[in-house]
């Protein structure tokens, strides 16, 4: 998160980190042994080093974005309409500046992520054969409702925070596209993160309806810190003095509504293994045939 607000111009990412680190389904989902954690952290890696290459396209910036956007769709599948989002956005910024050259940059990177997914294209087929039995007829009102869940993990009020905020961003980058902004580069990073995060909620609710599973809360992980890092970088192009004091009032406000149920979340257990060995080894004799069934 850090390293992305730097390459978006950003300053100290205090509302992002708050909307992440204290909520409770990203600490207890994100640092399991699953990729939902490494692949939420390349993702918004793949955010920052996509905007660096349109300001600086230099090979050592193009690698670096490339191997981010790789390594975040080899970790999570539904990272890929993330990644196609935010490639989208740095396309219509390179054509907005009519940079064909960047156009061509950004369309490279998202290309070359998604070719390193042929090789699972037969694996896919063969299990959505017999996935059937674990698919269900997905409805928008319950991906909704998992995602209002997921981002409220902490707390009730913390969906009704980010619906705001991401409602806020998004009128803050239209009317950025018109003001005058001092920041310079500020208007086509408004556009980036506009798109960013229209596109980027759109294609992850219309890709989670399409594989038909029910709607789990670290399916949500991904996208989740992509937009807090977006709308981040949204709300710090208002350099005003009244927007920096209501960025951090609404940090405040979310850190002291999530805190508490965010620190039961750390002591969640994620398994009674432990417990389960420690009463085996106390029980079971020489012999014995000990089953061992997820």
């Amino acid at each position: 998160v850090w390293t992305a607000a730097r390459q978006m111009k950003g300053g100290a990412p205090v509302l992002s980190l708050a909307l992440l680190g204290f909520n409770g389904a990203l600490l207890q989902w994100g640092d399991s042994v699953r990729g939902y954690g490494m692949g939420t952290a390349f993702i918004v890696l793949s955010a920052g080093l996509l905007w660096r290459v349109l300001e600086k396209p230099g090979r050592w910036n193009v690698l670096a974005a490339t191997l981010a956007a790789t390594a975040g769709v080899q970790c999570l599948l539904h990272n890929s309409p993330l990644l196609l989002a935010i490639c989208l956005a740095g396309m219509a910024v390179a054509l907005r500046r009519r940079s064909h050259i960047q156009f061509l940059v950004i369309l490279l990177i998202g290309l070359f992520a998604a070719l390193t997914l042929l090789p699972y294209i037969g694996p896919l087929e063969q299990a959505r054969r017999w996935d059937e039995v674990v698919r269900t007829a997905t409805h928008q009102r319950e991906l909704w409702r998992a995602l209002a869940d997921t981002l409220g993990a902490s707390d009730w009020v913390g969906a009704w925070i980010w619906a705001g905020l991401f409602g806020g961003a998004i009128v803050v980058c239209l009317l950025g596209q018109k003001a005058s902004i001092p920041a310079k580069g500020a208007r086509d990073l408004l556009l980036f993160c506009l798109l960013g995060l229209l596109l980027g909620l759109a294609s992850c609710l219309g890709f989670l309806q399409v594989l038909g599973y029910v709607p789990r809360p670290w399916y949500y992980l991904a996208p989740m810190a992509l937009f807090a890092v977006l709308i981040d970088a949204a709300f710090h192009q208002l350099r005003l003095p009244e927007a920096r004091i209501g960025r951090l009032l609404v940090t405040a406000a979310v850190v002291l509504v999530s805190v508490g149920p965010a620190w039961r979340a750390v002591w969640t257990r994620q398994s009674n293994l432990d417990l389960v060995a420690g009463k085996l080894n106390s029980v079971a004799a020489r012999g014995d045939l000990i089953v061992v069934r997820p």
